[in-house]
Protein backbone atom coordinates (compact mmCIF):
# COMPACT_ATOMS: atom_id res chain seq x y z
CA UNK A 1 0.00 0.00 0.00
CA UNK A 2 1.15 3.25 -0.97
CA UNK A 3 1.50 6.26 1.46
CA UNK A 4 -1.34 8.09 -0.71
CA UNK A 5 -3.96 4.94 -0.54
CA UNK A 6 -2.79 4.81 3.35
CA UNK A 7 -3.95 8.46 3.67
CA UNK A 8 -7.09 8.05 1.93
CA UNK A 9 -7.91 5.28 4.14
CA UNK A 10 -7.13 6.75 7.04
CA UNK A 11 -9.28 9.93 5.76
CA UNK A 12 -12.04 7.78 5.09
CA UNK A 13 -12.10 6.08 8.43
CA UNK A 14 -12.19 9.81 10.11
CA UNK A 15 -14.89 10.95 8.31
CA UNK A 16 -17.04 7.68 8.91
CA UNK A 17 -15.95 7.80 12.90
CA UNK A 18 -17.33 11.81 12.60
CA UNK A 19 -20.29 10.28 10.87
CA UNK A 20 -20.87 7.59 13.51
CA UNK A 21 -20.12 9.87 16.37
CA UNK A 22 -22.86 12.20 14.95
CA UNK A 23 -25.54 9.85 14.45
CA UNK A 24 -25.12 8.63 18.01
CA UNK A 25 -25.02 12.01 19.24
CA UNK A 26 -28.63 12.62 17.90
CA UNK A 27 -29.83 9.15 19.36
CA UNK A 28 -28.74 10.56 23.01
CA UNK A 29 -30.24 13.81 22.36
CA UNK A 30 -33.26 12.28 21.09
CA UNK A 31 -33.47 9.84 24.22
CA UNK A 32 -36.07 11.18 25.80
CA UNK A 33 -38.48 12.79 22.31
CA UNK A 34 -41.54 10.26 21.81
CA UNK A 35 -41.89 7.92 18.93
CA UNK A 36 -38.26 8.69 18.69
CA UNK A 37 -36.33 5.49 17.10
CA UNK A 38 -32.59 4.23 17.68
CA UNK A 39 -30.69 5.28 14.33
CA UNK A 40 -27.19 3.37 12.98
CA UNK A 41 -24.96 3.95 10.61
CA UNK A 42 -24.23 1.16 8.44
CA UNK A 43 -20.75 0.72 7.32
CA UNK A 44 -19.47 -1.01 4.54
CA UNK A 45 -15.39 -2.31 4.40
CA UNK A 46 -13.76 -1.17 0.58
CA UNK A 47 -11.84 -3.54 -1.48
CA UNK A 48 -9.35 -2.80 -3.99
CA UNK A 49 -7.63 -4.90 -6.38
CA UNK A 50 -8.03 -7.45 -3.67
CA UNK A 51 -6.72 -5.80 -1.02
CA UNK A 52 -8.39 -3.69 2.11
CA UNK A 53 -8.62 -0.11 1.51
CA UNK A 54 -10.06 1.32 4.78
CA UNK A 55 -14.38 2.26 4.84
CA UNK A 56 -17.07 3.67 3.72
CA UNK A 57 -20.65 5.04 5.46
CA UNK A 58 -23.49 2.58 4.38
CA UNK A 59 -25.76 4.88 5.29
CA UNK A 60 -28.27 5.61 8.33
CA UNK A 61 -30.79 3.09 9.22
CA UNK A 62 -33.76 2.95 11.88
CA UNK A 63 -34.37 0.27 14.38
CA UNK A 64 -38.00 0.96 13.63
CA UNK A 65 -40.86 -1.96 13.77
CA UNK A 66 -43.76 -1.85 11.13
CA UNK A 67 -45.37 -4.64 12.50
CA UNK A 68 -45.28 -3.82 16.07
CA UNK A 69 -46.26 -0.16 15.34
CA UNK A 70 -48.95 -1.56 13.93
CA UNK A 71 -50.03 -3.72 16.79
CA UNK A 72 -49.91 0.05 18.69
CA UNK A 73 -52.09 1.37 16.30
CA UNK A 74 -54.68 -1.27 16.90
CA UNK A 75 -54.17 -1.83 20.27
CA UNK A 76 -54.83 2.30 20.86
CA UNK A 77 -57.78 2.00 19.23
CA UNK A 78 -59.42 -0.41 21.87
CA UNK A 79 -58.04 1.14 24.59
CA UNK A 80 -58.99 4.65 23.96
CA UNK A 81 -62.16 3.23 23.51
CA UNK A 82 -62.25 1.50 26.49
CA UNK A 83 -60.82 4.16 29.20
CA UNK A 84 -63.74 7.30 27.80
CA UNK A 85 -66.41 4.82 28.53
CA UNK A 86 -65.14 3.62 31.32
CA UNK A 87 -64.69 7.36 32.71
CA UNK A 88 -68.09 8.09 31.68
CA UNK A 89 -69.41 4.98 33.95
CA UNK A 90 -67.42 6.09 36.82
CA UNK A 91 -69.20 9.66 36.42
CA UNK A 92 -72.25 8.13 36.45
CA UNK A 93 -71.61 5.65 39.48
CA UNK A 94 -70.71 9.07 41.34
CA UNK A 95 -73.45 10.56 40.93
CA UNK A 96 -76.28 7.77 42.08
CA UNK A 97 -74.32 7.32 45.22
CA UNK A 98 -73.40 3.67 46.33
CA UNK A 99 -75.61 1.00 47.66
CA UNK A 100 -75.13 1.81 50.91
CA UNK A 101 -75.57 5.44 50.81
CA UNK A 102 -78.51 7.52 53.09
CA UNK A 103 -78.93 9.39 50.15
CA UNK A 104 -79.44 7.36 46.98
CA UNK A 105 -82.46 6.40 44.84
CA UNK A 106 -83.04 3.13 47.11
CA UNK A 107 -82.83 5.22 50.13
CA UNK A 108 -85.58 7.05 48.97
CA UNK A 109 -88.07 4.73 47.88
CA UNK A 110 -87.50 3.02 51.02
CA UNK A 111 -88.41 6.34 53.16
CA UNK A 112 -91.33 6.85 51.39
CA UNK A 113 -92.60 3.26 52.10
CA UNK A 114 -92.12 3.71 55.85
CA UNK A 115 -93.62 7.20 55.81
CA UNK A 116 -96.56 5.53 54.04
CA UNK A 117 -96.84 2.70 56.67
CA UNK A 118 -96.74 5.54 59.68
CA UNK A 119 -99.70 7.09 57.71
CA UNK A 120 -101.69 4.02 57.22
CA UNK A 121 -101.96 3.84 61.40
CA UNK A 122 -102.21 7.70 61.66
CA UNK A 123 -104.58 8.79 58.85
CA UNK A 124 -105.50 12.14 60.77
CA UNK A 125 -102.35 13.21 61.35
CA UNK A 126 -101.46 16.35 59.14
CA UNK A 127 -97.63 16.13 60.14
CA UNK A 128 -97.38 12.38 59.30
CA UNK A 129 -99.30 13.81 55.83
CA UNK A 130 -96.25 16.29 55.51
CA UNK A 131 -93.64 13.57 56.30
CA UNK A 132 -95.08 11.72 53.33
CA UNK A 133 -95.15 14.49 50.93
CA UNK A 134 -91.75 15.25 52.09
CA UNK A 135 -90.41 11.68 51.09
CA UNK A 136 -92.12 11.63 47.70
CA UNK A 137 -90.94 14.79 46.47
CA UNK A 138 -87.35 13.75 47.61
CA UNK A 139 -87.85 10.42 45.48
CA UNK A 140 -89.15 12.42 42.44
CA UNK A 141 -86.46 14.86 42.87
CA UNK A 142 -83.40 11.90 42.97
CA UNK A 143 -84.91 10.45 39.46
CA UNK A 144 -84.86 13.61 38.31
CA UNK A 145 -81.31 14.41 39.54
CA UNK A 146 -80.51 11.00 38.27
CA UNK A 147 -81.78 11.73 34.95
CA UNK A 148 -80.16 15.21 34.99
CA UNK A 149 -77.18 13.70 35.31
CA UNK A 150 -77.68 11.11 32.63
CA UNK A 151 -78.31 13.87 29.81
CA UNK A 152 -75.45 16.18 31.14
CA UNK A 153 -73.13 13.20 30.14
CA UNK A 154 -74.80 12.99 26.98
CA UNK A 155 -74.20 16.36 26.39
CA UNK A 156 -70.56 16.05 27.11
CA UNK A 157 -70.34 12.66 25.29
CA UNK A 158 -71.61 15.21 22.30
CA UNK A 159 -69.19 18.33 22.87
CA UNK A 160 -66.54 15.67 22.82
CA UNK A 161 -67.80 14.01 20.03
CA UNK A 162 -67.09 17.30 18.28
CA UNK A 163 -63.21 17.73 20.06
CA UNK A 164 -62.69 14.06 18.81
CA UNK A 165 -63.86 14.86 15.28
CA UNK A 166 -61.47 18.38 15.43
CA UNK A 167 -58.62 15.97 17.11
CA UNK A 168 -58.88 13.63 13.90
CA UNK A 169 -59.02 16.07 11.51
CA UNK A 170 -55.77 17.74 13.06
CA UNK A 171 -54.39 14.49 12.82
CA UNK A 172 -55.17 14.22 9.16
CA UNK A 173 -53.58 17.56 8.48
CA UNK A 174 -50.31 16.46 10.34
CA UNK A 175 -49.94 13.09 8.40
CA UNK A 176 -50.47 14.60 5.16
CA UNK A 177 -47.98 17.38 5.75
CA UNK A 178 -45.48 14.74 6.93
CA UNK A 179 -45.93 12.91 3.48
CA UNK A 180 -45.36 16.12 1.74
CA UNK A 181 -42.26 16.57 3.63
CA UNK A 182 -40.65 12.86 3.27
CA UNK A 183 -42.08 13.24 -0.67
CA UNK A 184 -39.95 16.00 -0.98
CA UNK A 185 -36.96 14.83 1.14
CA UNK A 186 -36.66 11.30 -0.78
CA UNK A 187 -36.28 13.73 -4.10
CA UNK A 188 -33.72 16.09 -2.82
CA UNK A 189 -31.81 12.43 -1.92
CA UNK A 190 -31.86 13.50 2.28
CA UNK A 191 -32.94 11.19 5.16
CA UNK A 192 -36.50 10.85 5.70
CA UNK A 193 -36.24 8.46 9.01
CA UNK A 194 -36.69 11.40 11.61
CA UNK A 195 -40.35 12.01 9.24
CA UNK A 196 -41.08 8.60 9.29
CA UNK A 197 -41.11 8.31 13.24
CA UNK A 198 -43.05 11.39 13.38
CA UNK A 199 -45.96 9.85 10.70
CA UNK A 200 -45.55 6.70 13.21
CA UNK A 201 -46.84 8.72 16.09
CA UNK A 202 -48.87 10.89 14.35
CA UNK A 203 -50.86 7.20 13.11
CA UNK A 204 -50.78 6.25 16.99
CA UNK A 205 -52.22 9.47 18.02
CA UNK A 206 -55.57 9.53 15.22
CA UNK A 207 -55.78 5.40 16.38
CA UNK A 208 -56.51 6.60 19.89
CA UNK A 209 -59.65 8.45 18.25
CA UNK A 210 -60.86 6.35 15.79
CA UNK A 211 -60.10 2.70 14.55
CA UNK A 212 -58.24 3.03 11.38
CA UNK A 213 -56.40 0.70 9.12
CA UNK A 214 -53.66 2.21 7.15
CA UNK A 215 -50.76 1.22 4.50
CA UNK A 216 -47.70 3.11 2.68
CA UNK A 217 -46.78 2.95 -0.91
CA UNK A 218 -43.72 2.53 -2.59
CA UNK A 219 -42.83 5.81 -3.11
CA UNK A 220 -43.10 6.43 0.84
CA UNK A 221 -46.25 7.21 1.23
CA UNK A 222 -48.82 6.47 4.20
CA UNK A 223 -52.40 6.43 3.45
CA UNK A 224 -55.17 5.96 6.17
CA UNK A 225 -59.02 4.39 5.54
CA UNK A 226 -61.58 4.10 8.26
CA UNK A 227 -62.29 0.53 9.31
CA UNK A 228 -65.21 0.23 6.86
CA UNK A 229 -62.59 1.12 4.08
CA UNK A 230 -63.57 5.25 3.40
CA UNK A 231 -60.22 7.57 2.67
CA UNK A 232 -59.03 9.88 5.38
CA UNK A 233 -55.70 10.52 3.42
CA UNK A 234 -54.45 9.76 -0.03
CA UNK A 235 -53.60 12.15 -2.51
CA UNK A 236 -55.63 14.59 -0.44
CA UNK A 237 -57.16 15.34 3.05
CA UNK A 238 -60.95 14.01 3.99
CA UNK A 239 -62.05 15.66 6.77
CA UNK A 240 -64.81 14.59 9.03
CA UNK A 241 -67.57 17.28 9.66
CA UNK A 242 -69.95 17.28 12.66
CA UNK A 243 -71.98 20.21 14.20
CA UNK A 244 -72.77 19.47 17.94
CA UNK A 245 -76.35 20.10 19.71
CA UNK A 246 -76.67 23.36 21.77
CA UNK A 247 -79.16 21.23 23.99
CA UNK A 248 -79.20 17.94 24.92
CA UNK A 249 -82.40 15.97 26.69
CA UNK A 250 -83.75 12.70 26.86
CA UNK A 251 -86.16 13.25 23.81
CA UNK A 252 -83.06 13.33 21.57
CA UNK A 253 -81.50 10.45 19.42
CA UNK A 254 -79.50 9.48 16.50
CA UNK A 255 -80.73 9.91 13.77
CA UNK A 256 -83.63 12.23 14.65
CA UNK A 257 -82.41 14.53 16.67
CA UNK A 258 -78.29 14.86 16.55
CA UNK A 259 -76.73 15.53 13.41
CA UNK A 260 -74.25 13.12 11.73
CA UNK A 261 -71.00 12.45 11.36
CA UNK A 262 -70.08 13.11 7.72
CA UNK A 263 -67.39 12.24 5.96
CA UNK A 264 -67.27 13.09 1.79
CA UNK A 265 -70.82 14.22 2.63
CA UNK A 266 -71.56 10.74 3.71
CA UNK A 267 -73.26 10.10 6.93
CA UNK A 268 -70.47 7.73 8.58
CA UNK A 269 -71.77 7.99 11.93
CA UNK A 270 -72.67 3.96 12.30
CA UNK A 271 -69.75 2.95 10.53
CA UNK A 272 -67.57 4.07 13.26
CA UNK A 273 -65.69 1.94 15.53
CA UNK A 274 -63.25 2.07 18.22
CA UNK A 275 -61.34 4.84 19.65
CA UNK A 276 -62.49 7.65 21.44
CA UNK A 277 -64.83 8.37 18.92
CA UNK A 278 -66.57 5.36 18.90
CA UNK A 279 -66.65 5.02 22.06
CA UNK A 280 -68.47 8.80 22.34
CA UNK A 281 -70.95 7.81 19.96
CA UNK A 282 -71.98 4.44 22.39
CA UNK A 283 -72.01 6.48 25.43
CA UNK A 284 -74.29 8.84 23.81
CA UNK A 285 -76.67 6.84 21.61
CA UNK A 286 -76.58 3.43 23.33
CA UNK A 287 -75.25 3.34 26.71
CA UNK A 288 -76.71 6.33 28.68
CA UNK A 289 -79.73 6.32 26.92
CA UNK A 290 -80.27 2.83 28.35
CA UNK A 291 -79.59 3.89 31.80
CA UNK A 292 -82.21 6.90 31.41
CA UNK A 293 -84.25 3.98 30.21
CA UNK A 294 -84.07 2.32 33.14
CA UNK A 295 -85.24 5.09 35.49
CA UNK A 296 -88.04 6.30 33.05
CA UNK A 297 -89.53 2.75 33.58
CA UNK A 298 -89.73 3.26 37.31
CA UNK A 299 -90.92 7.07 36.95
CA UNK A 300 -93.53 6.30 34.53
CA UNK A 301 -94.74 3.13 36.48
CA UNK A 302 -94.52 5.35 39.64
CA UNK A 303 -96.42 8.38 38.15
CA UNK A 304 -99.37 5.87 36.80
CA UNK A 305 -99.89 3.37 39.66
CA UNK A 306 -99.79 6.06 42.82
CA UNK A 307 -102.21 8.10 40.71
CA UNK A 308 -104.45 5.57 39.94
CA UNK A 309 -104.93 4.51 43.84
CA UNK A 310 -104.78 8.23 44.98
CA UNK A 311 -107.30 9.40 42.35
CA UNK A 312 -110.16 7.79 44.34
CA UNK A 313 -109.34 9.44 47.48
CA UNK A 314 -110.38 12.50 49.23
CA UNK A 315 -109.08 14.52 51.94
CA UNK A 316 -110.03 15.22 55.50
CA UNK A 317 -111.91 17.38 55.25
CA UNK A 318 -112.87 17.73 51.38
CA UNK A 319 -111.13 20.87 49.45
CA UNK A 320 -113.55 23.48 48.45
CA UNK A 321 -111.90 23.42 45.13
CA UNK A 322 -110.47 20.98 42.80
CA UNK A 323 -108.07 22.00 39.84
CA UNK A 324 -106.78 20.04 36.79
CA UNK A 325 -103.52 20.08 35.39
CA UNK A 326 -104.48 19.35 31.94
CA UNK A 327 -105.74 21.94 28.96
CA UNK A 328 -108.91 22.14 27.10
CA UNK A 329 -111.34 24.42 25.08
CA UNK A 330 -114.98 23.98 25.79
CA UNK A 331 -115.09 22.65 21.94
CA UNK A 332 -113.00 19.79 22.08
CA UNK A 333 -114.28 16.84 21.06
CA UNK A 334 -115.22 14.46 24.46
CA UNK A 335 -115.50 10.89 23.93
CA UNK A 336 -115.84 7.95 27.52
CA UNK A 337 -117.79 5.19 28.68
CA UNK A 338 -118.70 4.72 31.74
CA UNK A 339 -119.69 6.80 35.30
CA UNK A 340 -117.68 9.42 37.64
CA UNK A 341 -119.28 10.25 41.02
CA UNK A 342 -119.22 13.81 42.06
CA UNK A 343 -120.23 14.71 45.72
CA UNK A 344 -120.36 17.51 47.95
CA UNK A 345 -120.16 17.08 51.86
CA UNK A 346 -119.89 19.09 54.96
CA UNK A 347 -116.67 19.48 56.67
CA UNK A 348 -117.48 16.03 58.94
CA UNK A 349 -117.58 14.63 55.80
CA UNK A 350 -121.51 14.60 55.40
CA UNK A 351 -123.37 14.00 52.22
CA UNK A 352 -124.88 17.11 50.60
CA UNK A 353 -125.30 16.16 47.47
CA UNK A 354 -124.01 14.06 44.45
CA UNK A 355 -124.60 12.68 40.92
CA UNK A 356 -122.93 9.44 39.09
CA UNK A 357 -122.14 11.51 35.71
CA UNK A 358 -123.26 9.47 33.10
CA UNK A 359 -119.72 10.05 30.62
CA UNK A 360 -121.27 8.33 27.66
CA UNK A 361 -123.56 11.02 27.07
CA UNK A 362 -120.95 13.82 26.41
CA UNK A 363 -119.45 15.02 23.52
CA UNK A 364 -117.41 17.87 23.99
CA UNK A 365 -115.58 19.35 27.16
CA UNK A 366 -117.99 21.86 27.31
CA UNK A 367 -120.64 19.18 28.00
CA UNK A 368 -118.42 17.82 30.88
CA UNK A 369 -118.79 21.18 32.15
CA UNK A 370 -122.30 21.50 32.16
CA UNK A 371 -123.06 18.43 33.80
CA UNK A 372 -120.55 18.97 36.57
CA UNK A 373 -122.05 22.63 37.05
CA UNK A 374 -125.71 21.36 37.04
CA UNK A 375 -124.70 18.98 40.44
CA UNK A 376 -126.66 21.28 43.55
CA UNK A 377 -124.08 23.35 44.88
CA UNK A 378 -120.94 22.89 42.88
CA UNK A 379 -119.88 25.30 40.28
CA UNK A 380 -117.55 24.00 36.72
CA UNK A 381 -116.42 26.03 34.37
CA UNK A 382 -112.41 26.14 32.69
CA UNK A 383 -109.50 28.45 33.69
CA UNK A 384 -108.24 30.58 31.70
CA UNK A 385 -105.06 28.46 30.63
CA UNK A 386 -108.25 25.86 29.83
CA UNK A 387 -107.82 23.68 33.01
CA UNK A 388 -111.58 22.17 34.49
CA UNK A 389 -112.36 24.00 37.89
CA UNK A 390 -114.67 22.33 40.06
CA UNK A 391 -115.88 24.40 43.08
CA UNK A 392 -117.93 24.73 46.14
CA UNK A 393 -120.74 26.98 45.88
CA UNK A 394 -120.10 26.94 49.76
CA UNK A 395 -116.46 27.24 50.82
CA UNK A 396 -117.22 25.92 53.93
CA UNK A 397 -118.11 22.84 51.64
CA UNK A 398 -115.81 20.12 50.23
CA UNK A 399 -115.47 17.88 46.82
CA UNK A 400 -114.73 14.25 46.77
CA UNK A 401 -114.46 12.21 43.61
CA UNK A 402 -114.96 8.73 43.16
CA UNK A 403 -113.64 7.10 39.29
CA UNK A 404 -115.80 4.47 39.61
CA UNK A 405 -115.87 2.94 35.49
CA UNK A 406 -115.42 6.04 33.53
CA UNK A 407 -113.00 5.90 30.89
CA UNK A 408 -112.29 8.44 28.66
CA UNK A 409 -110.38 8.38 25.92
CA UNK A 410 -108.65 6.06 23.79
CA UNK A 411 -106.25 5.08 26.17
CA UNK A 412 -109.36 4.71 28.70
CA UNK A 413 -108.06 6.95 31.25
CA UNK A 414 -109.74 7.60 34.34
CA UNK A 415 -111.79 11.33 34.62
CA UNK A 416 -109.43 12.55 36.90
CA UNK A 417 -106.10 11.12 34.79
CA UNK A 418 -107.67 12.69 31.79
CA UNK A 419 -108.53 16.05 33.35
CA UNK A 420 -105.27 15.72 35.55
CA UNK A 421 -107.36 16.34 39.10
CA UNK A 422 -106.91 14.61 42.08
CA UNK A 423 -103.04 13.49 41.19
CA UNK A 424 -100.50 12.75 43.33
CA UNK A 425 -97.74 12.86 40.97
CA UNK A 426 -97.14 14.72 38.03
CA UNK A 427 -94.99 14.49 34.91
CA UNK A 428 -94.51 11.20 32.22
CA UNK A 429 -91.01 10.39 33.23
CA UNK A 430 -87.98 11.10 35.10
CA UNK A 431 -87.00 14.03 33.39
CA UNK A 432 -90.23 15.74 35.12
CA UNK A 433 -91.23 13.87 37.77
CA UNK A 434 -93.00 15.84 40.61
CA UNK A 435 -95.15 15.92 43.77
CA UNK A 436 -98.36 17.42 42.65
CA UNK A 437 -98.60 21.89 42.96
CA UNK A 438 -101.62 21.04 45.39
CA UNK A 439 -99.58 18.25 48.01
CA UNK A 440 -96.39 20.11 47.67
CA UNK A 441 -98.76 23.73 48.77
CA UNK A 442 -100.73 21.99 51.32
CA UNK A 443 -99.50 18.51 52.73
CA UNK A 444 -102.25 18.19 55.06
CA UNK A 445 -104.81 17.92 52.25
CA UNK A 446 -102.82 14.46 51.33
CA UNK A 447 -105.94 11.90 50.72
CA UNK A 448 -106.33 9.27 53.38
CA UNK A 449 -109.32 7.81 52.69
CA UNK A 450 -111.85 7.65 49.79
CA UNK A 451 -114.96 8.31 48.88
CA UNK A 452 -118.50 6.03 49.73
CA UNK A 453 -118.56 4.00 46.60
CA UNK A 454 -122.15 1.86 47.51
CA UNK A 455 -124.56 2.13 44.64
CA UNK A 456 -126.90 4.17 46.26
CA UNK A 457 -126.13 7.37 48.67
CA UNK A 458 -128.43 9.38 50.84
CA UNK A 459 -128.17 12.99 51.85
CA UNK A 460 -126.79 13.30 55.17
CA UNK A 461 -124.69 10.10 55.16
CA UNK A 462 -121.37 10.25 56.34
CA UNK A 463 -119.48 9.06 53.06
CA UNK A 464 -116.02 10.36 54.04
CA UNK A 465 -114.34 9.84 57.82
CA UNK A 466 -111.27 11.14 59.60
CA UNK A 467 -109.96 7.87 60.64
CA UNK A 468 -110.21 6.14 57.04
CA UNK A 469 -106.83 4.91 56.35
CA UNK A 470 -107.71 2.70 53.03
CA UNK A 471 -105.91 5.27 50.27
CA UNK A 472 -102.76 5.40 52.48
CA UNK A 473 -103.12 1.36 52.72
CA UNK A 474 -103.16 1.35 48.73
CA UNK A 475 -100.49 3.63 48.14
CA UNK A 476 -98.00 1.54 50.72
CA UNK A 477 -99.23 -1.79 48.75
CA UNK A 478 -98.30 0.08 45.22
CA UNK A 479 -95.27 0.66 46.93
CA UNK A 480 -94.29 -2.65 48.59
CA UNK A 481 -95.88 -5.03 45.80
CA UNK A 482 -94.39 -6.45 42.92
CA UNK A 483 -95.59 -4.62 39.49
CA UNK A 484 -94.44 -4.74 36.17
CA UNK A 485 -91.49 -2.63 35.44
CA UNK A 486 -90.48 -3.00 31.85
CA UNK A 487 -89.30 -6.74 31.29
CA UNK A 488 -89.12 -7.52 34.88
CA UNK A 489 -91.73 -7.79 37.87
CA UNK A 490 -90.29 -6.15 41.43
CA UNK A 491 -91.13 -3.97 43.65
CA UNK A 492 -89.68 -0.36 43.15
CA UNK A 493 -87.28 -0.59 46.23
CA UNK A 494 -85.51 -4.27 44.83
CA UNK A 495 -85.70 -2.15 41.47
CA UNK A 496 -83.98 0.82 42.48
CA UNK A 497 -81.70 -1.00 44.16
CA UNK A 498 -80.82 -3.43 41.21
CA UNK A 499 -80.58 -0.18 39.11
CA UNK A 500 -77.70 1.00 41.65
CA UNK A 501 -75.90 -2.32 42.08
CA UNK A 502 -76.38 -2.65 37.91
CA UNK A 503 -74.80 0.66 37.47
CA UNK A 504 -72.01 -0.07 39.69
CA UNK A 505 -70.95 -3.01 38.42
CA UNK A 506 -70.86 -1.78 35.07
CA UNK A 507 -68.64 0.96 35.72
CA UNK A 508 -66.19 -1.95 37.67
CA UNK A 509 -66.39 -4.01 34.40
CA UNK A 510 -65.40 -1.40 32.31
CA UNK A 511 -62.92 -0.01 34.82
CA UNK A 512 -61.45 -3.61 34.38
CA UNK A 513 -61.60 -3.94 30.64
CA UNK A 514 -59.95 -0.23 30.28
CA UNK A 515 -57.42 -1.73 32.37
CA UNK A 516 -56.84 -4.55 30.62
CA UNK A 517 -56.73 -3.11 27.27
CA UNK A 518 -54.63 -0.32 28.77
CA UNK A 519 -51.79 -2.90 29.97
CA UNK A 520 -52.01 -4.42 26.34
CA UNK A 521 -50.46 -0.92 25.15
CA UNK A 522 -48.42 -0.17 27.75
CA UNK A 523 -46.76 -3.90 27.17
CA UNK A 524 -46.77 -3.09 23.37
CA UNK A 525 -45.24 0.27 23.77
CA UNK A 526 -42.63 -0.82 26.21
CA UNK A 527 -41.56 -4.02 23.55
CA UNK A 528 -41.24 -1.47 21.13
CA UNK A 529 -39.22 1.09 23.18
CA UNK A 530 -37.30 -1.61 24.26
CA UNK A 531 -36.34 -3.01 20.78
CA UNK A 532 -36.23 0.60 19.00
CA UNK A 533 -35.84 2.88 21.46
CA UNK A 534 -32.40 4.79 22.82
CA UNK A 535 -29.98 3.25 25.37
CA UNK A 536 -28.06 6.07 26.65
CA UNK A 537 -25.58 4.23 28.47
CA UNK A 538 -24.57 1.47 25.67
CA UNK A 539 -24.45 5.03 23.40
CA UNK A 540 -22.28 6.88 25.31
CA UNK A 541 -20.19 3.93 25.06
CA UNK A 542 -20.24 3.55 21.86
CA UNK A 543 -19.23 7.76 21.18
CA UNK A 544 -16.31 6.55 23.52
CA UNK A 545 -15.28 3.79 21.22
CA UNK A 546 -15.77 6.13 18.17
CA UNK A 547 -13.78 8.98 19.87
CA UNK A 548 -10.93 6.07 20.31
CA UNK A 549 -11.31 4.99 16.53
CA UNK A 550 -11.13 8.48 15.81
CA UNK A 551 -8.03 9.24 17.66
CA UNK A 552 -6.46 6.08 15.61
CA UNK A 553 -7.25 7.46 12.73
CA UNK A 554 -5.89 10.77 13.56
CA UNK A 555 -2.95 9.45 14.62
CA UNK A 556 -2.31 6.99 11.34
CA UNK A 557 -2.57 10.73 9.38
CA UNK A 558 -0.53 12.39 11.32
CA UNK A 559 2.22 9.49 10.92
CA UNK A 560 1.84 9.43 7.43
CA UNK A 561 1.93 13.31 7.15
CA UNK A 562 5.38 12.84 8.90
CA UNK A 563 6.68 9.99 6.84
CA UNK A 564 5.53 12.36 3.44
CA UNK A 565 7.84 15.09 5.32
CA UNK A 566 10.49 12.64 5.24
CA UNK A 567 10.44 11.71 1.81
CA UNK A 568 10.31 15.05 0.81
CA UNK A 569 12.98 16.06 2.81
CA UNK A 570 15.00 13.57 1.12
CA UNK A 571 14.32 14.12 -2.47
CA UNK A 572 15.48 17.76 -1.90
Amino acid sequence: MTLTSALHTATNALLVTQSGISVASSNVSNAGTEGYTRKTLSTDSVVLSGYGAGVTSGGVTSSADPFLTASIVEQSSDAGEANVIAMYLDWLQQGLGSTSSETNLTADVASLVSELQSLSTTPESDSQAALVVSAAEDLAQELSTQSSNIQELRDQANNDIAQSVSDINQSLEVIDQLNEQILLANSQGTSTLDLEDKRALELEKLATELDISYFTTSDNQTYVYTSSGQPLVDSQVHELSYDPAANVDAAMTYPGGFDAITLNGKDITEDISGGELGGFIALRDDILPEQQETLDVMAHSLISEINAVYENGVAYPAPATITGTESFTGADAFSATGEVRVALVDSEGSLQSYQDVDLSALATIDDVVSALDSITGISASLSSDGNLLIESDDPSMGIGLSQLDSAVGGDADSFSSYFGVQQFFTGTSASDIAVSETLKNDPGSLATGQLDTSATLTVGDNVISVGDSSISEALYDVMTSSTTLGSTTDTYESYSADYVATVAQDAANAQTTADAEQLSLDNLKTELSNKTGVNVDEELAYITQLENQYAAAAAIIDTLQSLFDELISTVR
